[in-house]
């Protein structure tokens, strides 16, 4: 009878083993959750316990259900053109690793009011894709799968404060040439309460992104040349040039209705590297630090920025027909070139000079300061302010150090 008792209860110690065993191995793992139709497909690698059902698995429409936080380690993980993947995710986050190859998504990605992250050190490409989710979204080339142990864990779920610290951190960057890059000529959107995108590229063409949060661009460090694989000038099609790491594009960048915050950092301190902006719309009080910032510099486009615009550029500010309806704060620590620039207020204080022309106009206050750096190379012909058909509606307070102004 003792025998008995202690190979019953060895048996259901093995049976409660087990039983654990298929909780953490995860049965879902191995899963093909979209069929590949020609961009790879999307198929689980492994998966913590908070994924509990998939429906629709292996068609063209499918639905993962979470019962809480959770990490998916995805084998691929694409999306194509008629394809939609649902996250029933409710309040939760999950973090999507993925192992192998650049992921497209030309279809539909949906989530609730948790937060989606999306991992992939071998860069995104949307393609006349949507994300669209009422909760934060985070994109990144960054390589979570290593990482993600220190701030996540089964009993707790995802510590956000400390995965933030992480994202900013600048010593934690993606050691590959990847890009993300929103191309949306067939249509599609980006949606959520507030977006982040983290890459060492970051290309926006024809893109939707809205808002009802914040919005912020971060390029993960300052490579010269950003894209990935085997052509280090040209991954998909797209070009850099010049250190470009935010290039923008015929695009509408929305956050709040203009009430939040859109950000674009390029590069890390010390090592900025670009952002250009063409022919596109930026609601919201955008904040730029770069190395040079470009708007419109080689093309007849329009910039409008429905907000702020605080611009800090480590080298020049090159703004090139753009209305601000808001107060236009220029900092550049070399040269600050306004050309049909339409503001509110405007404050400039550049490192070289200041040159302002062509239509432009500022309708309240203008503050504008030139200062001759040490560092300016001696063939710089002018070292002040030069001021040519531009209209002021208030007195104009301007100050060249060691230069002069022409107005």
């Amino acid at each position: 009878m003792k025998d008995l008792c202690k190979k019953l209860t060895a048996s259901l110690m093995c049976f409660s083993f087990l039983s654990l065993q298929v909780t953490f191995a995860g049965q879902f793992d191995g899963t093909t959750v979209l069929p590949d139709t020609g961009l790879g497909g999307a198929d689980i690698h492994d998966h913590t316990d908070g994924l509990t059902g998939i429906n629709g698995a292996g068609s063209n429409n499918a639905t993962l259900d979470f019962g809480k936080d959770t990490v998916i380690n995805w084998g691929h993980l694409n999306v194509d053109k008629g394809q939609q993947l649902n996250f029933n995710n409710g309040s939760f986050a999950v973090l999507n690793n993925v192992l192998e190859g650049m992921s497209t998504f030309a279809g539909l990605v949906k989530g609730e009011n948790g937060m989606i992250i999306i991992s992939n050190p071998n860069g995104m490409l949307m393609n006349g894709g949507s994300i669209e989710t009422s909760g934060a979204l985070i994109l990144t080339t960054q390589d979570l799968y290593n990482k993600y142990q220190s701030f996540f864990n089964e009993t707790n779920g995802l510590d956000k404060n400390a995965l933030q610290q992480l994202l900013n951190d600048p010593q934690f960057k993606d050691n590959t040439y990847s890009i993300i890059s929103i191309n949306n000529q067939l249509g599609g959107k980006v949606s959520g309460s507030d977006i982040q995108i983290i890459a060492k590229g970051i290309d926006l063409n024809n893109a939707n992104i809205t808002s009802t949060g914040d919005i912020a661009f971060t390029t993960s460090d300052g490579a010269n040349f950003v894209a990935a694989a085997k052509d280090p000038n040209n991954t998909n099609g797209i070009k850099f040039s010049n250190g470009t790491s935010i290039q923008i594009a015929n695009s509408s960048i929305k956050a709040n209705d203009g009430s939040n915050n859109i950000t674009l950092v390029a590069g890390k301190e010390g090592d900025r590297t670009n952002v250009s902006i063409n022919g596109s719309t930026l609601t919201g009080n955008t904040n730029i630090t770069a190395n040079d910032i470009k708007f419109n510099e080689h093309s007849n486009s329009n910039n409008t920025i429905n907000g702020n615009l605080v611009a800090n550029a480590a080298g020049n500010a090159a703004l090139f027909n753009t209305t601000v309806n808001g107060d236009s704060n220029i900092t550049s620590g070399k040269t600050t070139y306004l050309v049909n620039h339409d503001t509110n207020n405007l404050d400039i204080n550049a490192g070289y000079n200041v040159t302002i022309k062509d239509n432009s106009n500022v309708k309240g206050e203008a503050n504008i300061t030139a200062a001759k750096r040490i560092d300016a190379p001696k063939d710089d012909e002018c070292y002040g302010i030069y001021i040519q058909d531009t209209d002021f509606a208030k007195d104009l307070m301007a100050k060249s150090e060691r230069g002069y102004i022409h107005i």
